[in-house]
């Protein structure tokens, strides 16, 4: 019994997965900003939408355990705390929309694909 099996996905999906992350590390750095916005979407070309979320949130979460300790004197709480309220009303949005069309493949993708545009 293999604990940690690589899965079998298209050569298509790990030329993406390597595109992804180098925007992603690049939006998070600052010299992107925007670019890590497109990463979902770019994997969901590729894998399921849902696959493509549940890669991508380890990754992000593990990238703000090391970029929160640099800002951690220099914040400002009101601004701290609007983007609290934004990023509670987001994951929840987020976290309906996902549990509603979890089994609609297209809706996923196409709700995936809108968020950037909404930026």
């Amino acid at each position: 019994m293999h604990l940690l099996a690589i899965p079998d996905y298209p050569t298509s999906f790990w030329i993406t997965a390597a595109f992804v992350m180098i925007l992603t590390g690049l939006g998070k750095s600052g010299f992107g900003s925007g670019l890590g916005a497109l990463a979902t979407p770019l994997l969901a070309l590729t894998i399921p939408v849902a696959d493509a979320a549940a890669l991508l949130l380890p990754l992000l979460i593990i990238m703000d355990i090391f970029t929160v300790p640099h800002y951690r004197k220099r914040f400002d709480g009101k601004h701290l705390r609007i983007l609290l309220i934004g990023a509670l009303v987001g994951i929840a949005v987020g976290a309906y929309y996902f549990e509603a069309f979890s089994h609609n493949e297209r809706a996923m993708k196409m709700g995936i694909g809108a968020w950037p545009c909404s930026l």
